[in-house]
């Protein structure tokens, strides 16, 4: 259902009547944008809340328990079962972060923690909190989101931030025998890659301004086999992530011993290249990044005519243009392609027009009259094959290798490019990446490459080597997982 700015305001209005419900009410949720000014309703309720700032901090009302808050029964035993999957998964996380400390979070000390301190009216609608993290100096109420959630950060910024305010900070701190001083925050602790996370890469500054005033920053979780990691980053960087532990030794192997270059290209049967003149990978102590490669005009053209009509309700979109474009808005349509064709050559990182960004390879190598691309895989499960715009799960497809070989391609000129993978000897998915199956996957591509296209990208590629077959041919040392769980 649509509705006014002044509609929405009004809501915002009446709730602040109890700001301790505040975060429960429906309008905290809705998606899309007021009929009248075109603003977003979250934005709306985020300025909204930033104008009555000092009224919602005072007025949610603080419980003290008379029990204690830690519950002895909460040891991580009992999983709960599938049809309370967010009450699941944070059990799972406890039960790992009990044992080791977790990027950005520190330990985890409990789960379920509860704020009631009697069944009764006053108590109605009370939550508990998610999970409780400790890192020596600062408590962290995370306030959990299941992957699938389609509750907006602003829930979940509210709702964690009201827990705060419930608690009795001072007494919690004495129950599980933390000093006093310890500073305690509420941060939202949602999935990397998921809705939330999509609303805060997007232009909401009163969303982040809200957020801001209530010191409430938010984390990304990621599971990677059985695992979760968290980042403060909108790109997750897990324990046994290969651009850390598989990658970046490599290049300094490589870039140690420039007899290591030639070692590494025979191990896929690539010769004759002359001195590299260019390294780009992820090294955060160097301050190195991801060579970032620009998409072809032809595939941002293709998404423009592919996703025109699609209905802006089936996506995670902001912006007006965006959603008319979704929703058919023929104008909106002829704007897009006007704007691509006008800014191609100096193509922003972001736009709204713009439905697929740069693509990153892990290894970029750059020499006089060639280009080399790796996408470096150590435990992920299978190659990627979607974007934010094309998902697997609606049957599109998009190759993230393509994506890397386009991308190369399109800024090469006359230098040969040479595109491969580099994994793990047991990934389970070799078959994936021969040169046949490779031809295949272009042909699968949403977006239709033209026939000289696929040609050159297929060309390109030579297939896959391994992390153990590097490791036999160049003097680098790739660490265990085991001995990576020994350094947490």
């Amino acid at each position: 259902m649509a509705h006014t700015k002044d509609y929405i305001l009004n809501e915002c209005k009446n709730a602040m009547a109890n700001p301790s419900t505040f975060y429960q009410q429906p309008f905290v949720n809705y998606r899309g944008r007021t009929t009248d000014t075109g603003e977003l309703y979250n934005e709306v309720v985020a300025e909204y809340v930033c104008n009555h700032i000092d009224e919602f901090i005072d007025g949610i009302k603080r419980i003290t328990r008379e029990e204690t808050y830690k519950t002895e029964s909460h040891t991580g035993e009992h999983i709960p079962s599938d049809d309370r999957l967010e009450e699941k998964i944070a059990v799972k996380i406890f039960n790992q972060g009990k044992k080791e400390n977790l990027d950005f979070v520190g330990k985890m000390i409990d789960y379920q923690t509860p704020l009631k301190n009697k069944r009764d009216e006053d108590n109605k609608g009370v939550g508990k909190i998610d999970l409780l993290a400790y890192d020596g100096t600062t408590l962290y109420i995370l306030e959990l989101k299941e992957p699938d959630s389609d509750e907006t950060m602003l829930r979940c910024v509210f709702e964690g931030f009201t827990y705060l305010k419930t608690l009795d900070a001072e007494k919690l701190l004495v129950d599980f025998k933390l000093p006093l001083s310890t500073r305690v925050v509420s941060c939202p602790f949602v999935f990397w890659g998921r809705c939330q996370n999509d609303e805060m890469n997007e232009d909401r500054p009163w969303l982040k301004k809200v957020m801001n005033l209530l010191n409430s920053k938010p984390y990304y979780i990621k599971e990677e086999n059985g695992k979760y990691f968290v980042t403060d980053k909108g790109k997750i960087m897990g324990k046994y992530n290969s651009s850390e532990r598989r990658i970046k030794p490599l290049m300094n192997a490589i870039e140690d011993d420039p007899q290591n270059f030639e070692k590494f290209l025979s191990v896929i049967r690539i010769t004759g290249l002359g001195v590299p003149k260019e390294y780009a990978y992820a090294d955060d102590q160097s301050g190195k990044k991801e060579k970032a490669l620009k998409p072809t005009k032809n595939h941002l053209l293709g998404l423009i005519e592919y996703l025109f009509g699609k209905q802006a309700d089936n996506y995670s979109v902001s912006g007006k243009n965006r959603e008319d474009l979704l929703n058919g808005v023929e104008a909106a349509k002829k704007s897009a392609i006007s704007e691509i064709e006008k800014n191609y050559e100096n193509l922003p990182a972001k736009a709204w027009y713009i439905f697929e960004g740069h693509t990153y390879p892990d290894l970029y190598i750059e020499g006089d009259d060639y280009i080399i691309i790796c996408e470096g895989k150590w435990t992920e499960p299978h190659i990627t094959t979607e974007t934010t715009y094309l998902k697997t799960a609606k049957g599109e497809y998009r190759n993230q290798m393509v994506r890397h070989i386009q991308g190369a391609l399109n800024s090469a000129g006359n230098k040969k490019v040479y595109a491969f993978y580099i994994v793990d000897e047991n990934c389970g998915y070799t078959k994936d990446l021969e040169k046949d199956s490779f031809a295949e996957q272009v042909e699968k591509e949403t977006i239709s490459l033209s026939y000289s296209e696929k040609m050159d990208v297929i060309s390109s590629y030579c297939g896959y080597t391994t992390w153990q077959k590097l490791a036999a041919v160049i003097d680098v040392k790739f660490l265990t997982k085991d001995e990576i769980d020994k350094l947490s």
